[in-house]
């Protein structure tokens, strides 16, 4: 019985031997699985956190919002009226337009999803093909919400002010 185990013993020491977790090619290994697995999480959240909208589906979210902001936009009356109607109607032509894109965007993302791309949908969390119109589309449609919220937070500046002149009692005779 001890010859058996002993026989055991040895063969399970010989197919082992060299196996072991703390060998320099071992820990090369897993250091550079870690290393890789570290920068992949490390640069997914600094892309979601720098780029919020990177896919199709965050475009309907982004343009819900970019209408709500477009409403407080047309609410705003304490615009002179000529003021108003033209600025307003540059912000709806790049709504309007931005629009558009939005539904080419999601278009695309659609027919790509029939093919191998969803793949990468699907374990990455992009469409690499439309990234880039959809970050273009991403960096406009938050030029065109600060427009709007400037527009809505623009000082109204009466036509008589354009150089006020001090008052007679700022200068001491």
């Amino acid at each position: 019985m001890s010859a058996a185990k002993d026989s055991f013993e040895n063969s399970v020491s010989r197919a082992f031997e060299g196996a072991t977790f703390t060998s320099k090619g071992h820990l090369i290994y897993y250091g550079t699985g870690l290393l890789f697995l570290f920068l992949i999480v490390t640069s997914r959240i600094h892309v979601h956190y720098r780029y919020p909208c990177i896919t199709a589906s965050d475009i309907k979210s982004r343009e819900d919002s970019l209408e709500q902001v477009f409403f407080l936009t047309l609410s705003a009356r304490d615009r002179p009226p000529y003021a108003r109607r033209s600025k307003l109607q540059e912000l709806r032509f790049r709504k309007i337009s931005l629009n558009i894109r939005a539904r080419d965007i999601v278009i695309g993302s659609l027919e790509l999803q029939k093919t191998w791309w969803a793949i990468y949908e699907q374990y990455i969390g992009v469409l690499p093909p439309i990234l880039c119109k959809v970050l273009a589309w991403n960096e406009d449609a938050e030029i065109l919400k600060l427009d709007m919220l400037a527009f809505i937070g623009e000082p109204e500046i009466p036509q008589d002010a354009h150089c006020p002149l001090p008052d007679a009692d700022a200068f001491p005779e």
